[in-house]
């Protein structure tokens, strides 16, 4: 593959990540904060832990159904030009709640919440449709660890860039407020996120073509398959921490607008520059971690970068303003950029090994099923919302007592701490690295040369 195909096929991850942090990071404080539309926390938790399970549940479901697909586009390219159009629609639904003028009235609003639980499945939907595909893509066009290394920089650094212009979305609201409402400027912004995240999907896959020598086996139906990806011992201790880790990370993420304005004193526009701060330090080290995973493997770079960014977060206990604050988001890109980095690569890994144990190759199921198992995070993350917000029955928008203020001060440090703590425990016991995935890269080789011969003696149907 040349450097065309490689950095367009690496644009995709800029829509990915423009969308899903967007949404992950500032949903919380437009629905529930009373200074928008103030819908009830509780109500608010309930729909993301509900979106949760969907979100769980609808990445193997499509992750099968790419491994099974077979046109004469792809597996995966087909769902992925098509989807990005819907995934646009639905993304601007998200930001446009039928509501006007003032917050609501009635905090505890029945439509508005089936509204928002409604609008954040069908943009889910979308999402998982044309971004597992996507990622689906990744170990099949690129094998060897340099490749690999070098294709993850590449789409981390686009992913860096779509974090940067979700990140901005604060500061965008904040502008148009001064010419419009504040309903509006969600909207228009809205629309132009959606449109720059969903553009760079179809370039993604305009240079790259599926390996078709990789698909002249028959995937097995939903049943068998989901059986036997959870029956892979390797792959379950790795989506166990997984699911620690994405649960640390979004709770950090979808709390921090709200803990920042909120309990530390920070202004709106001014938590643009503490994300851009953590953002900006994870640049260089994405870097440092790609040559890191090519001379320790994934394993010990993983463990390395949870640690930092759990230890990272502790000061949230005592700090208070943007001064304070802004150091630790730089240490706690460190441990984001290898949580950017490493898990898309480590799952590859997972692929290659049940390959060449079953012979075929199945990238779409395993990570649809890493987001079923990872996606539960968010299941984990709206309840933890929904208990605190419950707890303390603070909505945002005036000050804190000092009971609520270490309430929630307690919660952004020891949450993350744990989860990272039991990722760990986890990994501990991950057997695929050192001589065992040497010998598994080895086989992987013999066996796509085997395949390729196969296709070219193949009779021309087959071969579509």
């Amino acid at each position: 593959m040349g450097l065309r195909a490689k950095v367009s096929y690496a644009s995709g991850n800029l829509g990915a990540s423009l969308l899903y942090n967007a949404f992950a990071t500032f949903a919380l404080t437009f629905y529930v904060d009373k200074k928008y539309i103030g819908l009830d926390g509780v109500l608010y938790g309930m729909a993301i832990a509900i979106y949760g399970v969907w979100n769980a549940i609808n990445d193997p479901l499509f992750g099968v159904l790419s491994d099974r697909t077979r046109t004469r586009w792809g597996r995966r390219r087909p769902y992925i030009f098509i989807g990005a159009i819907f995934l646009f629609v639905t993304y601007l639904l998200v930001w446009t709640p039928p509501v006007t003028g003032l917050p609501l009235a009635e905090p505890f609003n029945i439509p508005i919440f089936i509204y928002f639980l409604l609008t954040i499945i069908a943009f889910d939907g979308f999402y998982t449709l044309v971004s597992v595909p996507y990622v689906s893509m990744f170990p099949e066009l690129y094998e060897s660890p340099k490749d690999r290394s070098q294709v993850q920089l590449f789409r981390q650094l686009f992913a860096a860039l779509g974090l940067i212009l979700a990140f901005t979305m604060p500061m965008m609201i904040e502008t148009l407020s001064r010419t419009m409402t504040v309903y509006d400027a969600y909207k228009y912004v809205g629309l132009a996120l959606g449109v720059v995240g969903s553009v760079p999907f179809i370039i993604s896959v305009i240079w790259n073509k599926e390996r078709k020598e990789l698909s002249l086996e028959t995937n097995p139906s939903l049943g068998p398959t989901l059986k036997t990806t959870l029956g892979n011992r390797t792959f379950l201790i790795f989506a166990v921490a997984y699911l620690m880790i994405q649960y640390a990370f979004l709770w950090m993420q979808s709390m921090l607008e709200f803990f920042s304005t909120n309990i530390l004193g920070i202004g709106k526009g001014d938590v643009t520059i503490l994300l851009l701060a953590m953002f900006v330090s994870a640049l260089p080290f994405l870097a440092v971690w790609a040559a890191a995973y090519r001379k320790y493997g994934t394993r010990k770079c993983f463990i390395a970068t949870m640690s930092v960014f759990a230890i990272s977060l502790q000061p949230f206990l005592f700090v208070s303003g943007l001064t304070q604050v802004l150091p630790i988001m730089f240490v706690a890109g460190v441990g984001l950029s290898g949580y950017m980095m490493l898990p898309e690569v480590m799952v590859s890994e997972i692929i290659d090994e049940d390959e060449v144990k079953s012979g075929i190759r199945r990238e779409g199921v395993y990570f649809g099923m890493n987001g079923f198992l990872g996606r539960f995070g968010f299941v984990l993350s709206g309840l933890t919302a929904a208990f605190f917000f419950g707890l303390t029955g603070y909505q945002g928008g005036t000050p804190p007592t000092p009971e609520v203020s270490l309430i929630f001060r307690l919660a952004m440090t020891t949450i993350p701490l744990m989860a990272m703590g039991l990722a760990l425990v986890c990994l501990k016991y991950y057997p695929l690295h050192g001589e065992r995935l040497d010998a598994v890269r080895k086989a992987m080789d013999k066996m796509h040369m085997e395949k390729a011969e196969r296709l070219e003696a193949a009779p021309k149907e087959e071969k579509l």
